[in-house]
């Protein structure tokens, strides 16, 4: 026997243990000396085929199947075959140790006529289980024997059988599918396909599946000659050349596909593809997927990771498990094993797990999960209702006397006999209006009412009673036969139905319900039409018609909002069942981190490095301070040894299973509560500048004890204070315009009580009593009613005292990525009771902004400010750097991303920031307490927890304002705004200057909440200026890192990055410099750890306020990402059936809302916007039942000259969205104005144009590179369309028969760009943009010496600012004095003798005008600034 290497031996002994560990099958395979050698020949045989041996596992680890799973797998299996040395079919054995539910078997190779499949079948049912096998083959006497090429087979095992409804098998043996029902109607389709391997044109043997399906697509050929020859019609030119077996499968499978959504069954697509789509030569697969909108879940699940091959002679990719979006959610593991661990074959095995509850739901018609509320306000006749039954109950407890009583009392000062009285009857009122609201109505559960509704539901009732009689062989009850009598059945005929015909009924029952509640919104808007008119005329309402129309257009528009909910973002799951780890200890190779699992958060504990700037290949030390952070993908279970100055990492433990799942309700709420509450005393237990003596001192009493000192600047710091910290605290000190600040006294008036309920969204989540927001905005409308409970909203913050209802909060955990549900990737959003959220957003979002924006906020923080957007500090970004291009400076932005930073936020320190805008200490108590006090329960899919957490004695301080909470945005804001000025008191501004206007681009920071950008650069400068700008960049990014830690944040540096625009000469010209190395920037914490920021190429992106922006205005990234959702909104708008007004709201509100976002600033060329055009445009026009070949100028016309009106063509929306928003900060001329009329100015000087670049855009300009007002000027030439804007500057025309030298040298014939870019280096270089500035005083020639070779001369700019320019080659003056010779010098003989070039027009006189250079002599006019 030939010697085998280890590594062999290792793989043939685990094959060898698959098949023993199947020891509980019948029949099974014979764990002898034969086997051994079998699995040994055939590991032979591939390693002489040159195969991947070493094909490892990949995606999710395959554990043992869980209760509620379904499993699904695809294997080729090269060829199902019965072998002589074994008695069970290894199909059969991977099949019950793998607890296989469907496997599908491409290319099986099998004849559906031999034996083969009827063993199968049988050693399957053997072991208990029910089986049903769809095999498809080809259909011809190939072979004597099973065998037959090709051909898919696909078994059923379990009770998945028992959701079976069809299935079909291709006569070709390429495909077969079955339907399985799911709820409500919808399904699921599985197809297996197996895609021949031979591409077109391929030679291949007579007796192969490409053969067969060529000889086929011929036979199709003649046969529709013949049918067209016997109708005399004209037969077509002959395709038989072009016959491509593989793209014919995708042709087929595609109809296949859309008839199956047709019926409402999401298709998985188990295939062979023997095609990579993520490969070069993959694009007919990734073609079929866009054109289908299939997804791939492993790809997309495990992006980033390795996916391995599935193929042992190769390193592509083949087998894949396709689906519908709608299905992604419902995948709890997908994955593939490694190289025969499955079964003995050259293909691994790829599987999948499905939560059957979740995949067979029905979503698109499933009414929402949870109990509506009692009663709309739409329902005019329940708020009556409500309202008279909650004034009888407050006029026989005389709650408005007794409320009048209290206030007075509390005016004379707080005791708690007051509070307690107080909160006694707020209790009462509360259970007034319970009382009222569970009198007026029952709540109602699922689908919109109708009479056919409620008679559908009746009838599967009684046919479901009928049924059970009959099966149980007893007369049909008394009550059953009343039933009878109401739908208007004849009781004798149900009575001779046998019991196979009642199943029949009652199943046509169940069709008909499912029917009507597939429609009930429609039924329900019948019904409104039928009967409203007249319950209105009776209720005695005038204006009926239009308050029935109104209802009409509520109920149907929130018929489609679901529906496009569900299609879009998936249905809403409840939260029953979570991950956690599996240890304490974790190491991180990539991040060289240690992590340690604590109550449901990761410790994270950063190497301990022997320089700032280096970190260690292999480290085993670690400091002992962490920071809560989500660890990398990539750890792995360790030891880890704890010593009082040091970590010790021991122990790194192989890859494995780390994780598992929690379902228990018990132990679901234990773990939440126990994550939710370390969570937020993050910022407590972390040592950082919070803890500083003087900041604990602001805490104390909610942090009104230092209030007033703080704010007058009298507080005393100690010497030692970290300068940070001074700073900071000095930030708050109030300024003249802020002591003149009206004082915000808690006091809310029925007026502003009315309005803040009016304009709340009804269905917002709210109120742990109950007492929800319909109930509270039915109340506010009556003014008797508002007065009251104005005032009891009022009394606490009046007087500083806790409402005890507002203690009381429910945690709801929502899912940061979709389908991840491990207990740190969960996002805490908390439920208050609305009053008290409505009294914040009073106090704070609307009347302590006010005074915040009277007496001026930090220019530099945009987030939660009326009429500022996201967009703002993006298109500031975007501004910046296109200045620095068309400038050539040398310029760095940090991005910082903020950790949980209104999770770390200290309640006390929010206070003295509000308070330094007016708001009174009573109010601020009063919130502080409230929060201090509360207890927090957490709401899962099993209900609301019993037990709680919150503030306990001796325990740290559970710091956080809740998200959720009215004031959390304001309060941010404000806190944020004084960080910014305090760091404006430690670093200067960096200015960009216009380069002839008095406007500029003034930076320090650029902040929308959490993500804030720091600026450094240098205006006058040289290439070699980059580490000055970095260290100084560094500098300002530790000093915000510093500010931020003082009110207890904290920086993500593993999220955080750096930008840099820099330059280097080629000789010809300057590019941005894209070599990084040597390049970095390094920030520490408050204990000193260092940490490296990752620095982006030049073409790198950084994705921020929903944009990925490159220092190089590159849109790759931007576009692959727009272009994803646009597909993604595609896919799910194919997966299901939409109606005209359906499609047309999912395109409009949602498609084309989300995509004017990103249009607005992004820089996309016509082409790829034409690509997006081309996607939105296959999907919707079809689905509007409009010709997807319709001539666009039909489709894309206004509706008043005969066109449909659909904005679908990407390349002029851009063009809108971008004009719109620049008017629109234009007007207003605010900061955005600033920076974006400042770049105009500098691409006006960069451009060497005369005319102002966006109003005269006839001319291209090719020699400025690329950006955002460059791409629009493009398309405004396109579209033929013109901006004059105020304010910006231009060079001026000098004297008479001026001319800017660019502008001319653009409009010669034939020019080149490469020409363009020589001539407009050398005028850079010159500093002089006018002929005049270059030609003599007289204005008859240039001199000689300014432009021939050699030459030094250069004018001196009066102008703020100048572009970088490189010393001018011999090549730059000989092209810059070709163009100066065919435009303004055109006597000049290129070969003439040596000499002035003589103008062709002279100048005549100056004109009064600003000068742009120095000039030897002035008119005295001029020198003194006069203009004569």
């Amino acid at each position: 026997m030939k010697r085998v290497s280890k590594k062999k031996q290792t793989k043939i002994n685990r094959m060898i243990k698959r098949v023993q560990e199947a020891e509980g099958i019948p029949n099974l395979v014979n764990r002898d000396r034969t086997n051994r050698e079998r699995v040994r020949t055939y590991v032979d045989r591939l390693d002489h085929d040159g195969s991947n041996q070493d094909i490892q596992a990949t995606g999710d680890e395959l554990i043992a199947k869980e209760d509620g799973i379904i499993r699904m797998a695809l294997q080729n299996p090269n060829g199902i075959r019965i072998r002589s040395d074994e008695r069970t079919l290894q199909e059969v054995a991977a099949i019950q140790q793998l607890q296989l539910d469907v496997v599908a078997f491409p290319e099986c190779n099998l004849s559906t006529r031999g034996q083969t499949r009827e063993v199968m079948q049988t050693q399957i049912s053997a072991t208990g289980e029910t089986v049903r096998i769809v095999q498809a083959s080809a259909r011809t006497e190939i072979t004597v024997s099973e065998y037959q090429p090709g051909g898919v087979l696909t078994a059923f095992i379990g009770k998945i059988t028992g959701r079976v409804e069809e299935s079909y098998r291709d006569p070709w043996g390429r495909y077969s599918w079955t339907r399985l029902r799911g709820d409500r109607g919808e399904g699921i389709q599985q197809i297996t396909a197996y895609r021949v391997c031979q591409k077109a044109g391929t030679n291949a043997g007579v007796n192969t599946s490409y053969s067969y399906q060529i000889q086929q697509m011929l036979q199709e050929e003649l046969d529709r000659t013949r049918q067209l020859q016997r109708e005399g019609r004209t037969i077509p030119t002959s395709t038989r050349s072009k016959l491509n077996p593989r793209r014919r499968l995708f042709e087929d499978l595609e109809k296949e596909i859309t008839k199956a959504r047709d019926k409402k069954f999401r298709v998985v697509l188990m295939m062979d593809a023997n095609e990579d789509w993520t490969k070069k030569d993959g694009k007919d697969l990734k073609a079929f997927m866009d054109k289908v909108q299939l997804r791939d879940p492993l790809y997309e699940r495990h992006y980033g990771e390795e996916v391995t091959a599935t193929y042992a002679r190769g390193k592509k990719r083949l087998d894949y498990i396709l689906m519908d979006a709608a299905l992604l959610g419902s995948i709890r593991r997908i994955g593939t094993l490694g190289l025969h661990e499955a079964m003995l074959s050259d293909h691994v095995m790829v599987y999948v797990d499905l939560d059957e509850k979740e995949a067979f739901d029905g979503h698109l018609n499933r009414p929402v999960r949870i109990p509506s509320r009692e009663f709309i306000l739409a329902q005019s006749d329940k708020c009556e209702k409500f309202m008279k039954v909650f004034l009888e109950q407050a006029e026989m407890h005389n709650y408005g006397r007794r409320i009048e009583r209290l206030s007075e009392k509390f005016k004379h000062g707080v005791t708690d006999a007051l509070v307690k009285e107080y909160n006694n009857l707020d209790q009462q009122i509360q259970n007034s209006i319970l009382h009222a609201a569970k009198k007026t109505i029952k709540k109602k559960f699922g689908y919109n009412r109708s009479p056919r509704l409620g008679k559908a539901g009746y009838g599967v009732n009684f046919w479901k009673s009928v049924l059970s009689a009959k099966t149980l062989n007893i007369p049909i009850p008394e009550k059953t036969r009343r039933m009878a009598e109401e739908l208007l059945l004849d009781i004798e005929y149900v009575e001779e139905l046998n019991t196979p015909q009642t199943r029949r009924r009652t199943r046509e029952a169940v069709e008909e319900l499912r029917e009507v509640q597939e429609r009930a919104d429609e039924e329900r808007v019948q019904w409104i039409e039928e009967n409203y008119q007249d319950i209105a005329r009776a209720r005695g309402e005038l204006d009926w018609k239009s308050n029935m129309d109104k209802m009409l257009r509520d109920t149907k528009q929130r018929a489609i909002e679901k529906k496009l909910t569900v299609l879009t973002k998936g249905s809403r799951r409840s939260l029953d069942w979570i991950e956690i780890p599996i240890g304490q200890w974790f190491y991180s190779h990539t991040n060289k981190e240690i992590y340690k699992y604590d109550r449901g958060v990761f410790e994270c504990y950063a190497a301990q490095s022997p320089s700032p700037s280096l970190i260690p290949d292999a480290p085993w030390r670690f400091y002992t301070h962490h920071h809560l952070k989500v660890p990398h993908d990539d750890m792995v279970l360790a030891t880890v040894q704890e010593e009082d100055d040091q970590l010790i990492l021991e122990t790194v433990y192989r890859p494995s299973m780390i994780w598992r799942t929690v379902n228990d309700t018990r132990e679901i709420e234990m773990v939440l509560l126990e994550r939710n509450s370390r969570h937020l005393k993050q910022a407590e237990i972390e040592e950082g500048r919070c803890h500083d003596e003087t900041i604990r001192r602001m805490r104390e009493n909610q942090g009104t004890d230092l209030m007033d000192e703080i704010l007058n600047g009298t507080v005393a710091i100690p010497d030692a204070t970290d300068e940070v910290i001074v700073a900071w605290i000095q930030a708050h000190e109030q300024t003249e315009e802020e002591l003149k600040l009206p004082k915000i006294t808690g006091e809310i008036t029925t007026e502003q009580f009315q309005k803040a309920f009016a304009v709340v969204t009804e269905n917002t989540s709210s109120s742990p009593s109950g007492l929800h927001y319909t109930l509270w905005k039915c109340l506010a409308r009556n003014d008797k009613v508002a007065g009251w409970l104005a005032r009891m909203m009022s009394l606490p913050f009046m007087y500083g005292f806790v409402n005890e209802r507002w203690t009381k909060v429910i945690d709801v955990m929502l899912e940061k990525k979709q389908g991840n549900r491990k207990i740190h990737m969960l996002r805490i959003i908390a439920l208050l009771e609305a009053d008290f959220n409505t009294a914040l957003k009073i106090l704070f979002s609307q009347q302590l902004i006010k005074n915040a924006e009277k007496a001026g906020l930090n220019d530099e923080q945009w987030g939660s400010r009326k009429d500022r957007m996201a967009m703002d500090p993006a298109m500031r970004n975007l501004m910046a750097f296109e200045y620095g291009r068309y400038m050539r400076i040398v310029i760095a932005m940090f991005a910082a991303d903020l950790t949980a930073c209104f999770d770390r936020m200290f309640p006390s320190l929010s206070n003295v920031s509000a308070g330094k805008f007016g708001m009174e200490k009573n109010v601020l108590l009063s919130r502080g307490r409230t929060i201090q006090k509360m207890r927090r329960a957490v709401r899962t899919g099993h209900g609301v927890s019993e037990a709680t957490y919150g503030n306990e004695e001796g325990e740290p301080e559970i710091a956080g304002e809740l998200q959720g909470k009215g004031d959390v945005a304001i309060l941010y804001c404000l806190q944020s705004s004084i960080t910014l000025d305090a760091h404006a008191k430690l670093f200067p501004e960096l200015v960009l200057p216009s380069p002839g206007g008095d406007r500029a681009i003034r930076k320090r920071n650029n902040g929308y909440v959490d993500d804030v950008n720091t600026w450094a650069g240098k205006i006058e400068q040289d290439l070699g200026d980059v580490e000055e700008v970095m260290y100084d960049l560094q500098v300002r990014a530790q000093g915000l890192t510093d500010l931020n830690e003082v009110s207890g944040g904290s920086t993500a540096f593993h999220k955080c990055a750096c930008q840099l625009l820099s330059w280097r000469s080629t000789g010809k010209t300057l590019e941005i410099n894209y070599d990084m190395e040597g390049v970095g920037m390094v920030l520490t914490d408050a204990k000193g750890a260092a940490s490296r920021i990752r620095m982006l190429s030049p073409s790198g992106t950084n994705k921020g306020l929903g944009y990925f922006q490159a220092v190089d205005a590159n849109q790759k990234v931007e576009y692959e990402e727009r272009m994803g959702k646009i597909k993604k909104t595609c896919s799910a708008a194919n997966s299901a059936r939409l109606q005209y007004s359906e499609a047309k709201q999912l395109l409009e509100r949602r498609l084309l809302m989300q995509t004017r976002y990103g249009l607005t600033l992004s820089q996309f060329t016509k082409a790829q916007c034409e690509r997006m055009s081309a996607q939105i445009n296959k999907t919707f026009l079809p689905l509007m039942r409009i010709n997807r070949h319709m001539p666009r100028a039909v489709v894309y016309g206004p509706v008043r000259w005969g066109g449909l009106g659909l904005n679908t063509d990407m390349y002029c929306l851009q063009l809108q969205c971008a004009m719109v928003y620049l008017v629109r900060v234009l007007r207003w001329d605010k900061i955005v104005a600033d920076d974006i009329i400042t770049a105009i100015d500098a691409l006006q000087l960069r451009s060497g144009f005369v005319s102002p670049v966006l109003e005269e855009v006839s001319t291209p300009i090719v020699h400025a590179g690329k950006g955002w007002l460059l791409n629009l000027r493009a398309m405004m030439r396109e579209y033929d369309v013109s901006a004059q804007i105020e304010h910006l500057w231009k060079p001026s025309l000098q004297r008479e028969n001026d001319v800017a030298l660019l502008e001319a040298f653009s409009k010669i014939d034939g020019i080149k760009p490469r020409e363009m870019i020589l001539a407009s280096e050398f005028r850079i270089w010159l500093r002089v943009t006018m002929l005049s500035e270059l030609a003599d005083e007289q204005g008859t020639k240039i001199e000689r010496y300014k432009i021939m070779n050699g030459s030094e001369w250069r004018a001196t700019t009066t102008l703020k600012g100048w572009p970088t320019g490189i010393e001018p080659t011999d090549e730059h003056r000989r092209v810059f004095r070709h163009c100066l010779r065919a435009t303004v010098c055109t006597g000049m003989n290129k070969y003439g003798a040596v000499r002035d070039y003589e103008l062709s027009t002279p100048m005549g006189r100056w004109y009064p005008v600003p000068r742009a250079i120095e000039y030897s002599a002035y008119r005295i006019y001029e020198r003194r600034g006069r203009t004569p």
